[in-house]
């Protein structure tokens, strides 16, 4: 498949979990023989690590692999709404500084 295509095709592309784009947060990196491309992609937004292959015909399959993290995680216990409460009640801050501390 040449460059070209693989760029239309993955034009439109965006993260799954938060919306970002590859213009704006996604690191793209193409692998694989010219038959069967695999494509990984990174959110920088959300952190959320997904693969897929690229058919020429119709583009981007369905994800090969899921990151670990995300399929072995447990619900939010009622422990845990607890202590960010705690932790939120002892922040002084606006909640933009607070989400973009924790994004970086």
């Amino acid at each position: 498949m040449d460059a070209n295509r693989i760029q239309e095709l993955l034009a439109n592309l965006s993260c799954p979990l938060c919306g970002g784009t590859r213009e704006t947060s996604l690191l793209v990196v193409i692998d694989g023989p010219v038959n069967s491309t695999t494509v990984r992609a990174q959110c920088v937004r959300c952190h959320l690590f997904w693969s897929f292959t690229l058919d020429p015909e119709i583009g981007p399959t369905a994800p090969v692999a899921t990151p670990a993290a995300a399929s072995a995680r447990e619900p939010i216990s009622a422990d845990e709404v607890i202590e960010v409460h705690q932790l939120l009640h002892r922040y002084d801050g606006s909640l933009r500084d607070l989400v973009w501390r924790t994004a970086s």
